[in-house]
């Protein structure tokens, strides 16, 4: 087991990228909405006036239904004058929380097979909550579209891989699966990634029901979501559809991303290809020991299935206008993240397998394998802080610009049309003294 030394130790590289997230936003974050964001100054003012509805909730936001992010903005606005320095906290504490589930994921599944051994790995999961890779999602408050989806997902597969759960588990994992649909519309790949976890955890005799209700529960939320749902962006892809090895280029990139430079498409499909192979191998050579139950790797497959899934569907709605570079926004990073956790997991309880039995090759593979991960994801993290200091060195001025409203090519900084911004957007915010506007012009910098 391990020492208090050791412990010591494993705490700190766990509170490091933590520790480092927060510091770069201190330095760089600015407190101003931008981009799509600017729409929700409707939300905001319809709760003002109190003519907010059941139906702006349910509303679409782009391609997705967010309907629990939309709940979470209107409660820190009504306490902060929709200071977005509240939902940056909120994003935290949501990582936070999915940092924790998944730790406690690692510890539940490992305790047999790392003999004692486990916790060295359990960094990893801070450094996939806390990666200042996604540098988008942490400096675009209303991203808390894309963490949510990944607490309900760790949750949900947290409950569903317990051999033991029962009906109340289940139960627990489709509410996770129905906050994760209604967040973001990447979200409702989480149905497929409970359910693989769900088909690998339970013995044969005790998944079929647990199975058809899922599935069931899955389809409810589907068939909801779509009821007058109206998409652009899938009526892009009749080009992609002539393009098949576009498209799995694409899904490379997307799961690449979190391991390679922004820019470097060729070398992120390698990426991703690399870490789909390196998931497949460490799972066979897993398996193939003969020393542990199907269910040690149920929760690992349920993230990579996830993170899968999710390259497929964006590919499905992106990939039509034929630019690759649709499958590199930073912000893809926290959907992609988990693919390479669950590699390095899997890799991880091999090469312990592999030194208790002597086999020093294959024990040094797999440690290289989490080695190599974990330095790469720990690059990517470090880089962030290049994309935080681009947007800190645009927006802040931008900013600045709005108690003014004289530069346009500046306000286009924070959003495509700056004429609707100065006639729409602006006199709203001015009117109920939201966002930038509550206190004056030094309000929340």
């Amino acid at each position: 087991m391990a020492s208090a030394l050791q412990w010591a130790c494993i705490a700190a590289f766990c509170i490091a990228p933590v520790a480092y997230l927060i510091c770069l936003l201190g330095q760089f974050y600015v407190n101003v909405p931008f981009s799509d964001q600017w729409w929700y100054a409707h939300l905001m003012a319809a709760d003002c006036e109190g003519r907010l509805t059941p139906a702006a909730l349910w509303r679409q936001f782009g391609d997705h239904r967010p309907v629990f992010p939309k709940l979470i903005f209107l409660t820190l606005a009504r306490a902060s004058r929709w200071n977005h320095a509240w939902e940056l906290a909120a994003n935290l504490v949501i990582a936070g929380a999915a940092a924790v589930l998944f730790t406690a994921q690692m510890l539940a599944t490992s305790r047999a097979a790392c003999h004692g051994r486990r916790a060295w790995l359990l960094p990893l999961a801070w450094l996939t909550a806390f990666s200042a890779a996604p540098a988008e999602n942490w400096m675009w408050t209303m991203q808390t579209i894309c963490f949510l989806p990944i607490l309900a997902l760790a949750g949900g597969i947290f409950l569903v891989s317990d051999p033991r759960g029962g009906w109340k588990s289940l139960a627990g994992a489709c509410a996770c699966c129905v906050v994760a649909s209604y967040s973001l519309s990447a979200g409702m790949m989480s149905w497929p990634a409970c359910a693989v976890a769900l088909c690998a955890a339970r013995p044969a005799g005790r998944r079929i029901a647990p199975m058809a209700a899922l599935c069931g529960c899955g389809a409810a939320a589907l068939g909801l979501f779509l009821v007058g749902y109206k998409s652009a962006a899938l009526n892009s892809t009749a080009g992609a559809a002539a393009a098949p090895l576009f498209r799995i280029q694409f899904v490379l990139v997307y799961l690449g991303i979190p391991v390679v430079p922004a820019g470097w498409h060729t070398a992120a499909a390698a990426a991703g290809a690399l870490g789909l192979a390196a998931l497949a191998g460490a799972s066979w050579m897993l398996l193939r020991s003969g020393r542990h139950p199907l269910a040690l790797a149920a929760p690992y497959w349920g993230w990579a299935t996830f993170a899968i899934a999710g390259g497929l569907l964006t590919a499905l709605g992106r990939a039509g206008a034929g630019d690759i570079a649709a499958a590199t926004p930073s912000r893809y990073i926290t959907f992609s993240n988990p693919l390479w956790l669950a590699a390095a997991c899997l890799a991880y309880f091999r090469a312990i397998d592999a030194w208790a039995a002597g086999r020093k090759t294959r024990a040094c593979a797999a440690s290289g394998m989490v080695v190599l991960i974990a330095a790469l994801m720990a690059a990517a993290s470090i880089r962030g802080a290049g994309s935080m200091k681009w947007m800190h060195d645009r927006l802040a001025p931008a900013r600045e610009e709005l108690f003014v409203l004289n530069d346009r090519q500046l306000l286009r900084n924070l959003y495509i049309d700056p004429d609707q911004l100065i006639d729409e957007f602006v006199p709203l915010m001015k009117k109920h003294g939201l966002s930038v506007f509550r206190c004056g012009h030094e309000a929340g910098k």
